[in-house]
């Protein structure tokens, strides 16, 4: 046996397993060589096959057609193999006084009519009843009311042109005109159907694998023809036909499951001789259809189902924690509002208030009073502005970055048009759709109107550069001026610095300063926006 070309060891005491993901099976089988009965080998798959099959020998019927030298020029054959339905051939011996051995049988008889056409050039042919089919073909084919006629061209009857007529006297002569031929001619013989009156017929019970023998009509008795005549041929026959030799028999390999390979030996008239041969076969399941593996699916799935659940609790418990840190923010922006309208716009409000008193009492010197009502404008403006930037910071439609791009390069146009001093924007285009947080917004803003106010009022420039990019999913913003510099690794940070580096590390962002005597100052802000 083999399973998908391996050589598998077999042991017929135990079954054997094949796994499902196997694509094929052969099986071997032939005689034993210790056997020196002459038999054939039957066999059957058990869970799927409806029969039992066998090997493919063949016997046949065959018109020899001749020319006029007797050479052949075409042969037509009709061919039994296996076993006709219905088969049950018994042999008797007869019982006549002096033994004749003629062979009684009992059969069911299939009829057969055939019409064949006499090909070009032929001009007469013989009648074949032979076993040389494949070399070690065994069994039996009977031949009975055998009749070839020729048939007319209009509405006569049909001409009889063969039938075998048998001898009463010698039941087991030949039939006049046929003649017994082969290696093993005795194999050849004449048969007689049901009780008296019997029908007799021509029958080759081949039991020889190494040899044939067949029937076949005598040169002297062949009929003439020619072409364009049809013959119509007709017969019953019964037949059991299977191989003496080994044989290999391919199945792909069935679904999982149990299963039973058989083997029979039987003798060449299709009965069972000796006992059967049995092997068991399993297709193992696959391991997804195995029990085993349903229970620990369901053993997973229940730990998906807890896993899952755990993962829903611990998001929930993020969503609220993310909630709260919302609200945490929300309450610190408010805080933060709070604190800006309180300090800045407070200071700046009282600051307005005590000039004009101040302007009230130099109600009577015009030029004190001018420069305290100018001193109010100044503060009016600074207070317009520091409300519009607070307005901006909470407006929630500004939470994306081109907002924000936008707002700083209002700042530095309007605090350098303010100073008279030149402006120089470098902006990246940036992105409507990239959201901004407010507290990042205020803090940037703040931090970068310091660092303009700062570059103006200490660094006396006559020229500033802002620069806004995005470097690496950072936001960088750089206020570049060309005025005086100063060592802030000396010097130290003021009040302004701190102020913007602690902006900016609260929003958890890096605050740089540069300062040299050729190149001027540069304040460079780098802000996550992930």
């Amino acid at each position: 046996m083999l399973v998908d070309g391996r050589p598998v060891p077999i042991d017929t005491q135990r079954p054997m397993e094949i796994a499902s993901s196997a694509r094929r099976m052969l099986f071997a089988i032939g005689r034993s060589p210790d056997t020196h009965e002459a038999s054939r080998v039957r066999y059957r798959l058990e869970g799927v096959d409806d029969r039992s099959h066998e090997g493919p020998g063949e016997m046949f019927l065959a018109l020899r057609f001749l020319d006029p030298t007797l050479d052949q020029l075409q042969l037509v054959t009709f061919k039994a193999t296996g076993e006709s339905p219905g088969w049950n051939l018994t042999v008797e011996p007869s019982d006549e006084d002096p033994p004749q051995t003629p062979i009684h049988c009992e059969a069911t008889l299939i009829h057969r009519r055939e019409i064949v056409p006499v090909p070009s050039g032929a001009s007469s042919f013989w009648v074949t009843i032979s076993s040389a089919g494949p070399p070690a073909t065994m069994g039996c084919l009977t031949i009975e009311g055998l009749s070839i006629s020729r048939l007319p061209a209009k509405g006569d009857k049909p001409e009889l042109l063969v039938r075998p007529v048998f001898s009463h006297d010698e039941p087991d002569a030949p039939p006049a005109g046929w003649v017994r031929d082969g290696l093993h001619r005795s194999m050849a013989q004449v048969v007689h159907f049901g009780a008296k009156p019997a029908s007799e017929g021509l029958a080759v019970i081949d039991d020889d694998p190494f040899a044939h023998a067949e029937w076949h009509t005598s040169r002297d008795a062949a009929p003439k023809v020619q072409h364009g005549d049809r013959l119509l041929v007709e017969w019953n026959e019964a037949f059991s036909i299977g191989l003496a030799d080994r044989v290999e028999i391919p199945y792909p390999v069935p679904g999982p499951g149990r299963y039973r390979f058989v083997a029979t030996r039987v003798d060449p008239l299709g009965k069972p001789v000796g006992t059967e041969t049995t092997l068991t076969l399993i297709v193992t399941a696959p391991v997804w259809q195995r029990p085993w593996f349903w229970v620990a699916g369901a053993g997973f799935a229940g730990l998906g189902v807890v896993m899952l659940n755990r993962a829903a609790g611990r998001r929930k418990i993020r969503e609220h924690s993310r909630q709260l840190e919302q609200e945490r923010t929300l309450q610190n922006e408010r805080l933060r509002i709070s604190r800006d309208l309180h300090d800045d716009l407070g200071a700046r409000a009282t600051h307005i208030s005590l000039l004009s008193a101040m302007a009230e009492e130099h109600a009577a010197s015009p030029e004190g009073a001018r420069g305290s009502f100018a001193q109010i404008s100044g503060l009016s403006r600074e207070l317009i502005f520091a409300l519009y930037q607070t307005v901006w910071a909470v407006n929630p439609e500004n939470d994306h970055l081109e907002a924000l791009t936008n707002h700083l390069c209002q700042l530095a146009t309007k605090q350098c048009d303010a100073a008279h001093v030149r402006c120089r924007l470098e902006v990246a285009k940036l992105s409507h759709e990239r959201p901004v947080a407010s507290q990042l917004r205020h803090h940037v803003s703040m931090a970068f109107s310091e660092a303009m106010h700062n570059a103006i009022r200490h660094g006396k420039a006559s020229e500033i550069t802002t620069h806004i990019g995005i470097e690496n999913e950072q936001l960088i913003i750089s206020v570049r001026n060309d005025g005086q510099s100063f060592d802030p690794h000396t010097e130290g940070d003021g009040n302004g610095l701190r102020n913007m580096r602690q902006r900016i590390e609260t929003i958890h962002g890096t605050m740089t300063v540069e300062s040299s005597a050729s190149q001027g100052t540069e304040v460079r802000f780098s802000v996550p926006l992930a």
